[in-house]
């Protein structure tokens, strides 16, 4: 039976870069997007776990990118953040008013 777990991610007010939500060895299968996010896209930054080593989850040839709106869940391609220790969310615009607390979901490698 295959388990998942659920970790927050804060933007906070002015900011694009979550806080890191760490993948406890497996990979990141979607995520929550809470009713107050002011952004319509995100990136991603995939880290190891000393944070030493980070950079842009890519498809290749560019930074991968998902369309996302407020109060949404998204789930995301598997295998794509395979082999990641942990995940950073990056919006395409700066939080407004309120932190935005998203919910990555890992699912089993």
């Amino acid at each position: 039976m295959s388990t998942r777990s659920y970790q927050k991610a804060t933007i906070a007010v002015n900011g694009t870069v979550s806080t890191v939500a760490q993948s406890n060895g497996q990979q990141l299968a979607g995520v929550y997007v809470p009713a107050n996010f002011t952004g319509s896209s995100l990136t991603f930054i995939g880290n190891n776990v000393s944070g030493s080593l980070s950079g842009p989850v890519s498809n290749g040839a560019s930074a991968l990118s998902v369309t996302v709106a407020a109060g949404q869940y998204v789930p995301l391609t598997p295998g794509t953040f395979q082999g990641l220790d942990a995940v950073q969310f990056v919006a395409n615009t700066n939080q407004l008013t309120a932190a935005a607390v998203l919910t990555a979901v890992f699912g089993p490698q």
